[in-house]
């Protein structure tokens, strides 16, 4: 393949392993205790955009989560889930590829991952309960009561989110990186399963 094709289809591959992530560990997570429903899917976004990074440019992470975050919003058309439950989980995808590709940038700029790794995981998780907060604003729900429900869950999912990304980096960093050249039929086949069980899983749920 030429090597924008070969970049095409990385993006849409890791876009959609991260989107069926979502649909289906995602989904999962949220059956949790309320203190670790939203941990651990940064991470695997960060790997995903990390991947896709590797095989093209920097830049790459932005297409990698509108993959995913255009998989996520299949359920705007299913009439038993309100628009805001579809559109919170896209807006913190994108927010994650803002923080992701800062992340990147920064790791080839030779930033200690020390400071690199809690700067990305607070800072996507304190710009999305701004967001949040603005949404429960407008809503009409108090925010007060809002950010006091939200900061314990976002303490402990960063704990957690840095300690699995801790772990991953000390894993690679042991590892001989190979670049991974996926056909474009089996990107398209990874998005198409994607959301395929993006759909049935929000039926079902």
């Amino acid at each position: 393949m030429s090597p924008s094709r070969v970049r095409f289809s990385s993006i849409l591959f890791w876009g959609g392993v991260w989107g069926l992530a979502e649909a289906s560990l995602g989904y999962l997570l949220h059956l949790m205790p309320g203190m670790i429903s939203g941990a651990f899917m940064f991470p695997i976004g960060l790997f995903c955009m990390t991947k896709a990074a590797r095989q093209g440019q920097a830049g790459d992470v932005f297409g990698v989560a509108l993959v995913a975050a255009a998989i996520k919003s299949v359920n705007l058309f299913l009439p038993h889930l309100t628009p805001v439950s579809t559109l919170h989980p896209m807006i913190a995808i994108l927010l994650q590829s803002a923080f992701g590709y800062a992340f990147i940038q920064g790791l080839r700029r030779n930033v200690s991952p020390f400071l690199l790794v809690p700067a990305a995981v607070i800072g996507w998780r304190v710009a999305f309960v701004g967001i949040q907060l603005l949404s429960a604003s407008i809503r009409g729900i108090d925010g007060g009561s809002f950010v006091l429900t939200a900061l314990p869950k976002m303490a402990v999912g960063s704990l957690i989110d840095m300690g699995v990304i801790a772990l991953w980096m000390a894993f690679a960093a042991r590892q001989e990186e190979k670049p991974l050249v996926v056909r474009l039929s089996v990107s398209t086949l990874v998005v198409c399963l994607a959301i395929i069980s993006q759909g049935t899983i929000a039926l079902a749920g």
